[in-house]
């Protein structure tokens, strides 16, 4: 890039003496005048062709703050260091807006990577959101602040390693270049690797109390906190059942908390039916799902 520059310089620069020295010899005479214009005109051209190559070079980077991860958007808005107990340190305000309809819960993981100061692991300061998480509401932001001990200085060059979610929402490495922080470095997360079926839980002996048999559970993760679930629905024996009955799904946490309930109810069985019970939103990511239970009443 820099040799193109010096490059593009020169020409300039060589353009920009012919035109002088045309100027000086030959601005009286026609057919030198001609060639002192053509001459403006290459010099005008390589000028706008440099300042091309200059744009081009700050668009490489693809800044954090235009982009949006799962409708989460990031963006660093403060850079301050400041003294603490007598010892300096770099604060990062970073914000964090969700820009969806429903509450995130988000956690954050830092390491700043220092030009001249190695890499330091960053603390952040902000209640809940640091590596165990708490949820963003809908619609909202948050300032994050953010601490690094060890890092007294900024500049270009300096790099972030950026997680949320243990990686699982976004793993980025960032760099900083004429005083903005770009993404240089995405990891792919690609899908969420889980599988929900090993956590469905039903229970035989009180299903054969109403004569069914619920089998056949399929599971679609929808995205990092919903679902779909679908069971088929079976008379045993085949035999019909003559009274109504409802299928319940109860939704834990990891810590064994209900956080979603639903039912469906049949009134017209006639022995087989298979059982959509729509997408299931949750408040928590699906990761954190212990166990579905589906069980009829």
């Amino acid at each position: 890039m820099y040799e193109n520059l010096c490059f593009e310089g020169h020409f300039s620069l060589i353009f920009s003496f012919s035109c002088l020295f045309s100027a000086s010899f030959h601005v009286k005479m026609n057919k030198f005048a001609s060639f002192y214009v053509i001459l403006v005109f290459l010099s005008i051209e390589f000028e706008d062709y440099y300042l091309i190559l200059q744009q081009n070079d700050n668009d490489i980077m693809v800044l954090l703050k235009n982009l949006q991860f799962k409708g989460i958007s990031f963006e660093i808005i403060k850079e301050e260091v400041k003294e603490v107990c007598c010892e300096e340190k770099l604060f990062l305000i970073m914000r964090v807006t969700n820009n969806t309809d429903k509450k995130k819960k988000l956690a954050h993981s830092l390491n700043y990577i220092s030009v001249s100061q190695g890499l330091k692991r960053g603390s952040v300061l902000t209640l809940n959101f640091g590596v165990y998480g708490t949820f963003l509401q809908a619609d909202a932001f948050v300032d994050l602040e953010i601490q690094f001990d060890g890092i007294t200085r900024v500049g270009d060059g300096d790099r972030i390693e950026f997680e949320v979610n243990d990686g699982k929402l976004a793993s980025l490495l960032l760099l900083r270049q004429n005083g903005q922080w770009g993404i240089v470095e995405e990891k792919d997360s690609g899908n969420i690797n889980l599988n929900l079926k090993n956590k469905v839980e039903h229970f035989e002996s009180i299903e054969e109390q109403f004569g069914l048999t619920l089998q056949k559970f399929s599971v679609k993760i929808v995205d990092e906190t919903s679902f779909k679930l679908f069971c088929e629905v079976l008379a045993l024996n085949g035999e019909a059942v003559n009274h109504s009955f409802g299928v319940e799904v109860a939704v834990y946490d990891s810590d064994d908390n209900i956080v979603y309930h639903t039912s469906l109810h049949s009134n017209d069985f006639k022995g087989f039916e298979v059982y959509n019970f729509g997408t299931i939103n949750l408040d928590i990511p699906v990761d954190e799902v212990s166990k579905i239970r589906v069980y009829p009443v």
